[in-house]
């Protein structure tokens, strides 16, 4: 009776730690390092993808368009986006409340997909 009533006990105090880290974990607003540089990292894959966006364009508007051109771009442009999706959720995961990475994420679902 004794080790179930302290095994409950214990269970009980674990799942209060893992709910207050969790709380804390939720209503925390600033980036640590590791997030900044990934948040960094994913901003420069998302001017990147802007500016194959851009390239794109400027080729199909010319009066006889590479197709092979537009389709590298479009590959590029696909790979960016995936890897960019990746990191977004990554961070959206560990960073739910953060402003900065709701903005930068709301930036990019407005302009690349």
């Amino acid at each position: 009776m004794r080790i179930i009533l302290a095994s409950q006990v214990i269970e009980q105090q674990r799942a209060r730690r893992l709910t207050i880290k969790l709380r804390s974990t939720l209503l925390r607003k600033d980036l640590t390092s590791m997030e900044q540089r990934t948040l960094d990292k994913v901003e420069d894959y998302l001017e990147e993808a802007l500016g194959e966006l851009r390239s794109f364009w400027e080729d199909l508007l010319r009066p006889q368009p590479d197709l092979l051109d537009l389709q590298t771009h479009l590959e590029h442009l696909s790979n960016l986006t995936l890897k960019t999706l990746q990191i977004y959720s990554s961070l959206l995961d560990t960073c739910i409340n953060n402003p900065t990475v709701l903005r930068s994420y709301s930036l990019f679902i407005g302009q690349i997909l």
